[in-house]
């Protein structure tokens, strides 16, 4: 999206959807106040990048915060000046007659006027209290009539949880005024009514919060709400009489010492109480749904990391829609995509219509696949690439692929202009369970595998988990061997079950266990070294093999030498062999190889894990639980002895 806004009124609500424009996207925004003072300020700070005022004709969407006279007054004056087609929306509290009055003088005009209510708001008021998360969650309401133009509501649906709506209601005006006369214009009067009781000078040490509650919407801005009151008039009264005909009811109770009405009142209310928040509850669900369905996509399950270098999601499902999401990321930006020459023919051109439907301009940057193409020549080409293209710090790249194509695009994006964002697409399981997560990025030296890299943590990880079901049989065996080795050092039940797993379970109960380590220990100095489990002797194992056998496969013999050897010398607490064997067996993985005990000991010692004269090892105690084992590097060559199959 890369449009022109109007926005008229730079209050709480007009000022945050500023500010939330500013931030979410890279559109311009113009912007109107009766305050002169207020658009000074606004330009100062960023949030607006002109005054509207003689630009209108410029603007494709015009959002107007102003109260409901000025509203009229302002579209009355502006309709004819704007563009054909120009969306506007106001934002009044009340509905029906700005609606009535507005809908066909916007329709002569060629306007697309939609009347709308955004239901956010704070106890503050002003510019100065305008924040852009303060739609975060809420639910914008739309109202159409026979002549709203129904590209202009699909717009919009589409346009307003960018900026953090949580869902959009379509209505009539008519009924937002009728339903918001009990959902807001009621509890804002009855705050308003109790707080003058006599008590309340004498409440300190005796409220709580059910007093803060009945009182939270008390201090509001008078002028405002009288007009909205007085807007909404007869809806608003009815609901009051409604309001204190129950009141009596309860009144009369107590008046007559009727306990048994009392208790009959209190009952039906709580039932009210129970009903309602199940309503909500179901309602809830399907605006997630709804939400989260983009051309009949399914719900997708989200993980949220933490770390100092950065909190992301991980969202796990089918048929992602990458672009759709990465805006709830990312403001509108240029998207590197990089992949290798097996996936992208499969899903490059789907990706990068995903990201330039949702606004994003797209490139693309092609490896070789396989181990081989993890170098420093590889990153310096995409370095060159980057610069080539004059890809800024505003900018993102897009690793879609294994764990190759996401360890050379995080490395590149660590280091290229000192670190820019990067997103994670994984296309197998072993990328998807475990190199996509946690922020380890890099590439192989001749001496070794991953001796050059830096931690840089993506801004998000898409997992479409339909696309596994493409892997050929030795590829998926290579990801469901980190799933094994997460079984082993931490989910004895996910280990046993997997072969009846569903597999978007599977990889978030991975990813929760990978989040939930590298969130103790981000940089591999302590508690994350257990991920390490089989990768010593793995990783020597691939380089002897000079990467002929891969990574999973490697992972899958270190693991098995490991263990035998700790239950030859007795290490263990209870036996892990014959499950550990029967379950990588289970996935075809091999469990032995050809090579030496002095091989693999002479080119694990170049391993990263390698601390002076000791070794870190990973050791298995039992199925679920494994342990760090430091050994003197003379040792090693007998402790791999040890693990060789006899």
């Amino acid at each position: 999206m890369n449009e022109v806004f109007g926005i008229a009124g730079l209050g709480l609500i007009g000022g945050s959807f500023a500010r939330a424009i500013k931030e979410k996207t890279d559109c311009r925004v113009l912007g109107y106040d009766i305050n002169n003072e207020v658009i000074s300020a606004a330009k100062e700070q960023g949030v607006i990048d002109g005054g509207l005022t003689g630009s209108i004709k410029e603007c494709s969407i015009v959002l107007i915060a102003l109260y409901p006279e000025e509203t009229l007054s302002f579209c009355k004056e502006n309709f004819p000046l704007m563009k054909s087609r120009t969306i506007v929306v106001d934002c009044a509290g009340v509905k029906s007659r700005i609606c009535a009055e507005l809908s066909a003088f916007a329709k002569e005009n060629s306007v697309c006027f939609v009347g709308g209510h955004p239901m956010a708001g704070v106890e503050r008021s002003g510019f100065s209290s305008s924040f852009s998360g303060l739609f975060n969650g809420a639910v914008m309401i739309l109202c159409e009539d026979e002549n709203t133009d129904s590209g202009a509501i699909e717009k919009l649906e589409k346009f307003f949880p960018v900026l953090g709506f949580g869902s959009v209601k379509v209505t009539t005006a008519d009924e937002h005024d009728e339903i918001i006369a009990f959902t807001s214009q009621l509890a804002h009067l009855v705050s308003s009514a109790y707080i003058h009781s006599g008590a309340l000078k004498k409440r300190y040490g005796f409220s709580a919060g059910s007093f803060k509650d009945l009182i939270r919407v008390a201090k509001l801005n008078c002028d405002m709400w009288t007009k909205l009151f007085f807007e909404n008039k007869d809806n608003l009264l009815k609901e009051t009489d409604v309001f204190l005909e129950n009141v009596r009811k309860y009144r009369d109770a107590l008046a007559l010492s009727d306990a048994g009405a009392m208790k009959k009142l209190l009952k039906k209310g709580a039932e009210l109480k129970a009903a309602d928040e199940k309503e909500e509850e179901k309602w809830l669900v399907s605006q997630k749904i709804k939400n989260f369905l983009d051309d009949d996509k399914k719900p997708y399950i989200q993980i949220n990391v933490n770390t100092q270098g950065g909190k992301y999601p991980v969202i796990i499902g089918e048929d992602l829609n990458f672009g759709k999401l990465a805006l709830e990321i990312k403001k509108i930006c240029r998207a590197v995509i990089i992949s290798d020459d097996n996936v992208f023919p499969l899903y490059g051109n789907t990706v990068a219509e995903s990201f330039s439907k949702s606004g994003f301009q797209t490139d693309t940057f092609i490896i070789k696949n396989g181990e081989e193409s993890k170098n420093l020549n590889a990153v310096s080409e995409l370095l060159n690439f980057l610069a080539e293209k004059n890809i800024t710090r505003k900018d993102m790249l897009v690793a879609l692929g294994g764990g190759v194509a996401g360890d050379i695009t995080g490395f590149a994006s660590a280091v290229y202009l000192r670190g820019i964002d990067f997103f994670q697409l994984p296309t197998t399981i072993l990328a998807a369970v475990d190199s996509s997560v946690g922020g380890k990025t890099g590439v192989d030296l001749q001496s070794g595998k991953n001796l050059a890299g830096a931690f840089h943590q993506p801004a998000a990880v898409f997992c479409s988990t339909n696309v596994f079901s493409t892997l050929p049989k030795n590829v998926y065996a290579d990801g469901m061997a980190e799933v094994i080795k997460h079984g082993m050092i931490a989910d004895k039940d996910m280990l046993l079950c997997l072969k009846n797993m569903a597999v978007s379970e599977m990889c978030s109960r991975n990813v929760k266990i990978k989040a939930a380590i590298v969130e103790q220990d981000e940089f591999d100095t302590g508690v994350r070294r257990l991920l390490n489990f089989g990768h010593t002797i793995g990783h020597a194992v691939e380089t002897l093999s000079n990467y002929q056998i891969s990574h999973g496969s490697a992972v899958s013999i270190g693991m098995m030498m490991i263990t035998r050897a700790c239950e030859k010398r007795r290490l263990t607490e209870s036996p892990c062999l014959d499950e550990l064997k029967k379950t990588l067996e289970s996935f075809g993985l091999p469990v032995r190889c050809d090579y030496s005990a002095k091989q693999l000991a002479q080119t694990a010692l170049h391993d990263k894990k390698r601390l002076g004269q000791t070794i870190t090892l990973v050791i298995p105690k039992t199925v679920g639980r494994a342990e760090l084992f430091d050994l003197p590097v003379t040792e090693f060559e007998d402790f791999i002895a040890d693990g060789m199959e006899e």
